[in-house]
């Protein structure tokens, strides 16, 4: 099992690379092309395929326990209605799909796209059992732990909880099923047809994040899905913002992009360029260092990879902070952080670093860089 895991890891890590360049390509095509466009929805449905196929990723970095974990005070809200914007795009035609989003903030303390990850397997269990059509329904909102009654989650009674359901009309589950939905590789689908990890590693994240998650089903009458979070009594500044409403201005200002993957490299100079940065690039940390040395009172912010060759992304940034002290960076990594970035973190300088995960959008790059730079 851990050499399974292990292995994992690393396919999900080489295959973010190409998902970043495969998405990216096509939101760009998406966002120059007129509507139009004769082949809009084949580049569409490219899209979709690139989206499903990082939810995959997500669940073997899951799985491989290599997933990057960032616990950050947001507003559940938020990061469901930017969900939805995707789920629109990959949702199965004959299903409809409805969102009900509460009216008040919904604070917790939670990783965003654990949050995102959890209610994507549970929206594909629920397309699963709705083969023949549907109607899908996410609603938040806020519950008191005394309400909730479900004898199966030990909630605390005195406190509120930010609730998040997924309600389908599918094929429902029997009793043994309900019995067995968290065991890892169970499943009551075709050989070939799944992994059975969606609802463990739901499990996982929920417990990862200090929260519960309760199932109620009926064969032939469908499924409802419970996430619980607690509320954080301290709201103070929600920390996510969609990332759609960045409106970046880039233009006087110069990123340096670090990057040892060539196409990844090229279309995240597309992506900053769109923006209207003027982007410096380089291979290797060894390489970036030695422009830095002549360029570095021209440079805003460094947006570079974790893992490189000859010369690691945390080390290059030491270096780098060393002859500009208050240099502001991106970590982007589809794999896991390394040590070095917490330790980074947890210093004086933690307030000016950021982490992106791959596969990436360019709405995603606008959201991090917005938090850095401003607009």
């Amino acid at each position: 099992m851990e050499a399974i895991a292990k292995l994992a890891g690393g396919i999900a890590h080489d295959f973010n690379n190409l998902l970043t360049v495969i998405n990216g390509y096509c939101e760009i095509l998406l966002e120059e092309l007129p509507s139009h466009f004769p082949h809009r929805q084949e580049i569409e449905g490219i899209h979709r395929a690139g989206d499903r196929a990082a939810l995959l990723t997500r669940q073997l970095l899951a799985f491989s326990r290599k997933q990057i974990l960032t616990l950050e005070t947001l507003d559940a809200n938020d990061v469901v209605a930017e969900l939805v914007v995707m789920l629109e795009r990959i949702i199965s035609e004959n299903i409809e799909m409805g969102f009900h989003k509460s009216s008040q903030p919904l604070m917790v303390k939670a990783d965003s796209g654990q949050v995102e990850q959890a209610i994507l397997n549970i929206v594909i269990n629920a397309q699963d059992a709705m083969n023949k059509g549907g109607k899908l329904t996410i609603q938040t909102g806020l519950v008191p732990g005394s309400s909730i009654g479900d004898p199966n989650l030990p909630v605390n009674k005195s406190v509120d909880y930010v609730e998040i359901s997924v309600r389908d009309t599918g094929e429902g589950m029997g009793e043994e099923t309900k019995q067995r939905l968290f065991e890892p590789f169970y499943t009551t689908k075709d050989v070939g047809k799944a992994t059975g990890l969606g609802l463990a590693v739901v499990y996982g994240i929920m417990k990862q994040n200090d929260g519960y998650i309760g199932v109620e089903s009926e064969q032939e009458k469908g499924t409802t899905v419970r996430l619980y979070f607690p509320v954080v009594e301290d709201i103070g500044i929600a920390q996510t913002q969609s990332a759609e409403t960045f409106q970046l201005e880039g233009r006087g200002r110069t990123v340096m992009l670090i990057e040892d993957d060539d196409t990844v490299r090229k279309i995240g100079v597309r992506m900053l360029e769109g923006f209207g940065y003027e982007v410096l690039r380089a291979r290797d940390g060894v390489e970036a260092v030695e422009i830095f040395k002549r360029e570095r009172e021209n440079i805003d912010l460094v947006l570079l990879d974790v893992i490189m060759p000859r010369m690691s992304g945390p080390e290059t940034y030491k270096r780098m902070r060393a002859l500009k002290t208050d240099l502001p960076a991106i970590f982007v990594t589809g794999h896991y952080l390394k040590s070095e970035i917490h330790e980074l973190d947890d210093d004086s300088h933690g307030s000016s670093i950021r982490v992106l995960r791959k596969p990436y959008s360019k709405a995603q790059l606008g959201r991090e860089i917005g938090q850095l730079l401003g607009r």
